[in-house]
């Protein structure tokens, strides 16, 4: 029992630390699809969403998206995270 409290909370240490993956949303509410394979353009985009880095990843045999890793919930949308590195579009 102990062994099992200490690793849930060790995970959710580890969860605060390092962010979450997400797949980030464009202005028009739907995910980035990947333009190339080596990721470039999925890393750039992450780091526009303030996430550490990104990639493109493959769910299905048709779809390729961005995944961001160590993004928070609140910058998955783009005007959520250009509002944080931009204080004038605020309002």
């Amino acid at each position: 029992m102990q062994v099992t409290f200490i690793a849930f909370i060790t995970m959710i240490a580890f969860s605060m630390v390092y962010g979450d993956d997400a797949y980030p949303l464009k202005h028009s509410g739907i995910y980035y699809g990947c333009r190339d394979k080596s990721g470039a353009f999925c890393n750039d985009v992450c780091k526009l969403h303030l996430a550490r880095r990104g990639n493109c990843y493959q769910p299905g045999p048709l779809a390729k998206m961005c995944r961001c890793f160590g993004i928070d919930n609140d910058n998955i949308s783009f005007f959520a995270a250009m509002e944080k590195q931009c204080p004038k579009l605020r309002g």
